[in-house]
């Protein structure tokens, strides 16, 4: 299950819900990546493993700048055996904060966790480490008033800070141990063969996919777009995706079985090759309310929304509450474009006022009842909000 997951990005916002009849829906945030410190720069060189150590102050949000030497797979393991909380690291790719690549969620329970990057080229990436905890801002922008209340009942204490100490451990393999096909039908994990491509020219690749499959595309050319066609070529299954600095130079097409085309463009003229990884992603869901497939509490469900499947087509889940219960959501997206909606139904399949929570590409929702749902079954429809969007998701519901 972990590999599906890790091919879904995260954090953005957070939202909670109330049930039956909310009065609105409550906006929330996690610490501000701007007023976090910056620690010391990791540096990357062709296969060798670097051990960088660090220390931080218990349950504080930071930044580690990762150097990456050139185009590669950057595979880093954290260590955070002194961790007490859930942690966040959400990897931009600018010092501004601004372009959001990937985030993984890094439980406690688990004292190492490894996340894998196909790097396009040389950069820099910024790894901002936050507690995986809400804030209430519904009255400020600061902290919730609980927490308010906490610091100012602590105020005259003064208690020793708590240190965690980690380690993060960067791997980067480079491109040209990877494999070169020489086809244009793309195959799992391989390069495809150098071209050259001018404005006024494309090239087209075939993919066929014997079931749901997420393919992932990487360019070394920050000039290269790519668009998904059908098996004639004649129908365009998204929009046009430039694989910018911005978005790590990759994207993520959903694809159901079949036979597909890729078609490649660039703003320039400019030689390039594609990266091509594909994971095979059992989907299994109910296709209406009343066929909607069961999923037990703490259970994590992965699924795609293919490139074919038009908008507002939902993919149906239901969970039984044998009592009343505070309810946590978490809904995890990686699409091409626009965004995926998530839909909550009471036990009497009635849609609740508040349920429409759209989440978009590099994102995640915490979606938390703000008291405690009656037992019974609740309905959840996963859709997406625009035909020429494909992608994953991972949804799991807890109690808070």
């Amino acid at each position: 299950m972990k590999k599906y997951i890790s091919l879904l990005l995260a954090f953005i916002m957070t939202f909670s819900f109330m049930n039956v009849t909310p009065n609105k829906v409550r906006k929330v945030h996690a610490a501000s990546v701007m007023d976090a410190p910056v620690l010391d720069t990791l540096s990357t060189f062709y296969n060798e493993t670097v051990n960088l150590s660090y220390q931080a102050s218990a349950n504080a949000s930071f930044v580690v700048p990762v150097s990456v030497a050139a185009l590669g797979n950057l595979s880093l393991d954290i260590d955070l055996s002194s961790f007490t909380e859930d942690y966040l690291v959400k990897i931009y790719s600018d010092d501004s904060y601004i372009s959001l690549i990937q985030t993984t969620l890094l439980s406690s329970s688990e004292t190492s966790h490894k996340i894998d990057i196909m790097m396009g080229g040389t950069s820099t990436i910024y790894m901002f480490f936050s507690p995986a905890v809400v804030y209430d801002d519904s009255t400020n922008d600061t902290v919730s008033s609980d927490a308010s209340a906490d610091a100012s009942s602590d105020a005259s204490s003064d208690p020793v800070e708590a240190i965690m100490n980690f380690t993060i451990k960067a791997t980067l393999s480079p491109a040209t141990e990877q494999e070169i096909n020489e086809s244009k039908t793309l195959s799992n994990k391989t390069w495809t063969k150098k071209r050259v491509i001018t404005t006024s020219s494309s090239v087209y690749y075939k993919v066929n996919v014997s079931t749901y499959t997420a393919l992932q595309l990487t360019s070394n050319n920050t000039n290269i777009n790519v668009c998904l066609y059908n098996s004639s070529k004649k129908t365009k299954l998204s929009s046009v995706v430039p694989l910018k600095s911005a978005n790590n130079f990759h994207t993520t097409f959903a694809l159901k079985k079949g036979t597909y085309y890729i078609k490649v463009t660039s703003d320039y003229s400019a030689s390039y090759q594609l990266y091509s990884k594909m994971v095979k992603v059992p989907t299994k869901y109910g296709t209406t309310l009343k066929k909607a497939k069961s999923i037990e509490l703490n259970q994590t469900v992965v699924g795609l929304l293919d490139a074919n499947k038009k908008k507002n087509v939902g993919e149906f889940y239901k969970v039984k509450l044998t009592s009343d219960t505070k309810l946590q959501l978490a809904f995890y997206v990686e699409c091409t474009s626009s965004s995926f909606m998530l839909e909550v139904y009471d036990n009497s399949k009635k849609e609740l006022s508040t349920s429409n929570f759209r989440c978009t590409n590099s994102s995640l929702l915490y979606i938390n009842s703000t008291s405690e749902m009656p037992a019974g079954t609740y309905y959840f429809k996963v859709s997406k909000t625009k035909k020429a969007t494909s992608g994953c998701y991972a949804l799991i519901a807890k109690k808070r």
